[in-house]
């Protein structure tokens, strides 16, 4: 789910256009900047710093404006996805309590057979909320080798 929402947020929170005019008009002015000698203009390239600071400074305000903006609904989005899912695993755990996800022999489960048909109580079982809890472990352990 965070690949989703950091591709999403990729494409909502681009660089806007006003980012993009001052970044080029900082090139600009260094390039002026480089081509005038600092001994001789002096007066002219202490007003081109200035601008350039100026410019710099609006581009790390609006840079920060938008990470501010992307990292608020990364959070919002995220915890609300975790919340749909969370309801949604609710759901399904309370209405399919009684129904096994699957049958296996009774003595491949022997010495814990009766934790994972509770609480459907047949024989075998494995309950829906146990299936939850047996692959959102071994998901976890399978996505930890693989950072």
């Amino acid at each position: 789910m965070p690949l989703i929402i950091k591709s999403f947020l990729s494409i909502i929170f681009m660089e806007t256009r006003q980012e993009l005019e001052l970044k080029a008009e900082t090139i600009a002015v260094r390039r002026e900047m480089s081509e005038i000698s600092m001994v001789d203009e002096f007066a002219r390239h202490a007003r081109l710093q200035r601008k350039l600071n100026k410019l710099q400074e609006e581009i790390k305000y609006l840079a920060n404006f938008r990470m501010s903006e992307t990292l608020k609904f990364k959070v919002i989005a995220t915890y609300t996805s975790q919340i749909l899912m969370g309801l949604g695993m609710l759901y399904l755990i309370w209405s399919y309590k009684y129904v096994p996800v699957i049958v296996l022999l009774d003595d491949w489960l022997y010495p814990l057979g009766r934790i994972f048909q509770w609480p459907t109580g047949v024989e075998g079982a494995v309950s829906i909320s146990n299936w939850f809890i047996i692959t959102g472990t071994v998901a976890k352990l399978t996505a930890g080798t693989f950072k």
